[in-house]
């Protein structure tokens, strides 16, 4: 259940965005979501869930690997856009803030592009995936 909280929270965060009225303070919608998309990620790593073998949503080795570091970088990144889109308060941000969301939305799916699940793990069987399994 926390792995598809991982993958809500940012297409809701983005939804919320797309229709939120004010310029000025949809970008504060960004740390918000990136902070507790950190948290949930960062809660994965410290209380991992156990491996549904066969499983499309799971959290293995990779995901827990990358996904963190990857989450709170998009965290940091989040909290310098807040300052560049109050330099450029003429411009609208609406699409900027929705792409952004989006991206955080599509960066869990596959951390290392040899996975079938959404957040890693489950693996085809394939000798790339028992590759990946070995690091």
């Amino acid at each position: 259940m926390k792995e598809i909280a991982i993958i809500a929270v940012p297409l809701v965060f983005a939804a919320i965005a797309f229709v939120w009225p004010g310029e000025r303070t949809r970008p504060w919608l960004l740390p918000v979501a990136g902070g507790l998309h950190a948290a949930l990620c960062l809660w994965l790593l410290v209380n991992p869930p156990e491996p549904v073998p066969g499983a499309w949503f799971g959290f293995d080795a990779l995901a827990r690997a990358v996904l963190p570091m990857v989450s709170l970088l998009f965290f940091v990144c989040s909290i310098y856009a807040v300052a560049y889109l109050k330099l450029r308060a003429g411009r609208r941000n609406r699409l900027f803030v929705f792409a952004l969301l989006i991206f955080l939305f599509f960066e869990p799916r596959n951390p290392g592009a040899t996975s079938r699940s959404v957040v890693g793990g489950g693996g085809s069987g394939h000798a790339d995936d028992r590759a990946v399994d070995s690091l």
